[in-house]
């Protein structure tokens, strides 16, 4: 599995497209490449029935993807960013199998980047799934190999580095996985999920700085920042591969 290949294609979309929060807007990042999302059910009976011996899930024609909209809607994303994958790895029409599984890699980590799950605070699989509404099973593959990468984080490679600047906000002076407009105050709130029902116009609502124990309105996080993700541990390790041999 070329990793380094899969990390530059999903650097380059955050880039491109300025994503700064997640969950992704997977049908904003297919219509700023070109293609339209056509549901299953929006065709004619005889034709649905051909894209389901094709795909079950999802499958790219032309600029058109058309997809399966009976699964649950956090599957579709993970086959909307699975699509993603052929088109950004310049895969073939007719991918074979290990660009089918680069495909898979590239949809879990664009969707749940590790650097993101680390910062972000996630304990556990429900709270990636609620986070960057995946599936259970997505959401447990994304746990283990967070895990995985966890053990092995002083080995990681520069794109690593690049993708954690991207979300790092300096003018904030914390790393930013979410941003929204609250519901009750019309301003802005950072790494907060679900509704600000408890906002007023102090400190519990405004952006908090990295000193901070707590992310605003959410439970407690991690109290620091790890050394490896800051500029100076990548450049201590930014000539070392992110997965090594563990795969």
């Amino acid at each position: 599995m070329n990793y380094t290949k899969i990390y530059k294609a999903i650097l380059n979309i955050y880039q491109e497209c300025n994503i700064n929060s997640f969950p992704l807007d997977c049908r904003e990042l297919l219509a700023h490449y070109g293609y339209q999302c056509l549901p299953y059910s929006k065709l004619s009976l005889v034709k649905r029935e051909m894209c389901m011996n094709f795909s079950e899930d999802a499958f790219l024609f032309r600029n058109v993807l058309y997809y399966n909209d009976s699964i649950l809607p956090n599957r579709q994303r993970f086959s909307f960013m699975h699509e993603l994958g052929h088109i950004a790895l310049k895969h073939v029409e007719y991918p074979v199998l290990y660009q089918e599984q680069e495909a898979n890699a590239f949809a879990s980590h664009i969707l749940a980047p590790r650097t993101v799950i680390h910062h972000s605070g996630c304990q556990n699989e429900y709270d990636i799934s609620c986070m960057f509404q995946l599936t259970a099973e997505a959401s447990h593959y994304a746990y283990e190999d967070y895990k995985r990468w966890l053990r092995c984080r002083a080995y990681y490679e520069s794109l690593e580095e690049a993708i954690f600047r991207h979300f790092y906000d300096s003018a904030l002076d914390c790393f930013v996985w979410n941003r929204k407009t609250c519901v009750h105050t019309g301003e802005l709130c950072i790494n907060r999920l679900g509704d600000c029902t408890k906002c007023e116009h102090d400190q519990t609502h405004s952006p908090q700085k990295n000193t901070s124990s707590k992310r605003p309105g959410a439970r407690i996080s991690r109290k620091y920042m790890d050394p490896i993700f800051l500029p100076e541990g990548f450049s201590r390790a930014e000539n070392f591969y992110l997965y090594g041999d563990i795969y």
